[in-house]
């Protein structure tokens, strides 16, 4: 399933659903050694499988968009462990921005050809208190807002503003260094998600983009970048399986 052509001003929006049925020692063949390195450090087994699939698409679908090996797609590594296009080793080819987020057996990736982007996915979950992460998350509007929620309606608010607020935490490359409660966001489910406050002097809230949505019933995913010249158009895919790129995966056989 090669992916559509990425215009300049497209992001595309892929919700990767995991494949129990797939191959993880032929799919971590298309990951590089530091991958395969770093999989080995992980000693939980559904976080190391996780990691092994997920970098595996990840690379297949850069792969199909820029008509390389998925070993070959040139990746490297920011020092927070972050993929990040190595613009360096790809030399002429077209550089791509991209942002993986997941959880559990659900992963959003998050592909651009020039503007960064950040991306987050999260899920309810019974065993958090809801309460005591708003009263860190939250700014002193936003949590007034929440406690104007019932108890049923607050934990899918939070979460609707936590993703908006990591999305662009992620895109500006900072991850949680910042604290979340300096950045507001439109809170109500009825208003389009927007940046507020930032909580920098150097930037301005409306020189962003948000779009936040639900991949299925219970999850909750944001989208963050720069607003640039013009319209951005938003296209969103949907991967079920690995087998989706046959050709791929059939090269991989073979060479194993």
């Amino acid at each position: 399933m090669p992916a559509e052509s990425l215009l300049r001003n497209e992001v595309h929006l892929w919700t990767i659903e995991r494949d129990h049925s797939a191959d993880l020692p032929l799919l971590s063949q298309c990951l590089s050694l530091a991958e395969r390195q770093r999989a080995q450090r992980l000693r939980v087994k559904q976080r190391r499988e996780s990691f092994i699939y997920n970098r595996a698409i990840t690379r297949h679908i850069l792969a199909s968009y820029v008509g390389l090996s998925p070993r070959s797609v040139p990746l490297t590594t920011s020092p927070e462990g972050k993929p990040l296009w190595d613009n360096e080793a790809a030399g002429s080819l077209n550089s791509l921005c991209f942002n993986l987020s997941h959880r559990g057996d659900l992963a959003i990736l998050a592909v651009s050809p020039s503007r960064q982007v950040g991306v987050d996915l999260e899920t309810l979950d019974a065993g958090n208190n809801y309460d005591a992460i708003a009263k860190q998350a939250l700014s002193p509007r936003e949590l007034a807002l929440y406690d104007q929620l019932t108890a049923q309606e607050r934990p899918a608010a939070l979460l609707r503003t936590w993703t908006c607020k990591e999305a662009f935490l992620k895109a500006l490359g900072v991850g949680l260094s910042r604290p979340l409660a300096e950045i507001e966001v439109t809170f109500s489910v009825c208003e389009p998600a927007r940046l507020l406050a930032i909580g920098s002097d150097g930037e301005s809230p409306g020189d962003w983009l948000l779009e936040s949505w639900s991949p299925r019933a219970g999850w909750f995913a944001a989208l963050a970048t720069p607003r640039e010249g013009g319209t951005l158009r938003l296209r969103f895919h949907r991967a079920t399986s690995l087998r989706d790129w046959d050709r791929s995966l059939h090269n991989l056989e073979a060479a194993s």
